[in-house]
């Protein structure tokens, strides 16, 4: 990392991932490690003049230190005022995860859990409260791609209808190229569902719906969709 940043040719946003890595970097390694946090210190330093994108990113690392250096005062003081400086312009997910940050920085400040619990439920709260206002549409509509039912069931009337008590718990096949055709926004959504489902049943231990989906995945990357 060091290596990449000794190098004058990148783009901003380049410039200042390879900035932050080694402050991320540090973060992971510990504090406990000689000169780990001046490293750190550096870093941060350094990056933030480079993207403004990354202004929020550069406010948690700040946090993150001084977490881990044992100030969570100073980091929940960072968090809370990036929080106050967000805009309407500013992705939604950013928001989330500072407030995110600051429910971990309040809940790890004492030793005694139901106290961190307690001062972390204001927080909780204005998070709970700010999802519905700030995506209701985006919501919606990603709810809405989602929502595999209408696809499903053209795949079975394609293949024709079977009487529910007769049916397996299995997953339906994916349409072959010649029938229902899918969109790639759809395409992309469901194998990226299918990725998490995957993941999930195999955290679970669920071997048995796992291969059903790692089968029906396995065809619909076979599947040629038109440019």
């Amino acid at each position: 990392l060091k290596k990449c940043n000794g190098m004058m040719s990148f783009d901003r946003v380049v410039e200042c991932q390879a900035v932050t890595g080694p402050a991320e970097l540090g973060l992971q390694i510990g504090l406990q490690s000689p000169g780990i946090q001046d490293e750190i210190q550096k870093a941060i330093t350094k990056a933030l003049p480079s993207l403004h994108l990354y202004r929020h990113r550069l406010t948690q690392l700040p946090s993150q230190l001084s977490l881990a250096s044992g100030n969570p005062k100073a980091a929940q003081n960072n968090l809370k005022h990036a929080l106050a400086t967000f805009t309407q312009n500013d992705p939604p997910h950013i928001l989330y995860t500072s407030h995110l940050a600051l429910i971990a920085s309040i809940s790890s400040q004492s030793s005694d859990e139901t106290t961190n619990t307690i001062h972390s439920l204001g927080t909780i709260s204005d998070l709970h409260n700010l999802a519905p206002n700030e995506i209701g549409e985006s919501l919606e509509a990603a709810e809405g791609m989602l929502d595999m039912e209408d696809i499903l069931n053209g795949y079975a009337q394609e293949k024709g209808k079977v009487p529910e008590d007769q049916k397996p718990m299995t997953l339906p096949l994916p349409p072959s190229s010649s029938g229902y055709m899918l969109s790639m926004l759809e395409y992309t959504l469901i194998v990226h569902t299918l990725i998490l489902g995957i993941i999930f049943h195999t955290y679970i231990g669920d071997a048995s719906l796992r291969n059903l989906q790692l089968k029906w995945l396995h065809k619909l990357l076979d599947i040629q969709l038109p440019c």
